[in-house]
């Protein structure tokens, strides 16, 4: 059996709280993502592919989630491709976005949108 010293205890230890933190942070996160009270949809920068979007997505866009996952958001919102199709400051002005439902109702939101980076793809949030 092998025996570790003090040092290397503390070590793992501390290293496991902050595994444990940003599990917390992890869960946290996919929580306001889900139930948050705005429409939020993470597409891929480049491609526009669509990975993953929430209720109020779903209800503000009129398709089930299994219909839209997958599909571009650029042809879907074309509206955005007049935003160069990448994520734009926080501090700019906000763009209105038009879109025809597949019920026919026609809707506008606001957008905002923030870039990041997983496992070495770009990734854009974009908030409704």
């Amino acid at each position: 059996m092998q025996r570790f010293s003090k040092g290397q205890l503390r070590k793992y230890n501390e290293l496991r709280a902050k595994d444990e933190v940003l599990q917390d942070i992890q869960q946290s996160h996919q929580l306001l993502f889900r139930l948050g009270p705005i429409a939020n949809l993470i597409y891929e920068t480049d491609t526009g592919i669509l990975l993953d979007i929430n209720q109020k997505a779903v209800n503000l866009l009129g398709f089930t989630k299994e219909k839209i996952i997958g599909k571009n958001i650029f042809n879907l919102l074309p509206g955005l491709n007049t935003f160069s199709n990448k994520a734009y400051p926080v501090n700019s002005p906000k763009p209105i976005l038009a879109y025809l439902r597949p019920d026919r109702a026609v809707v506008r939101f606001e957008t905002s949108s923030f870039l990041f980076k997983s496992r070495g793809i770009n990734h854009t949030l974009l908030l409704c």
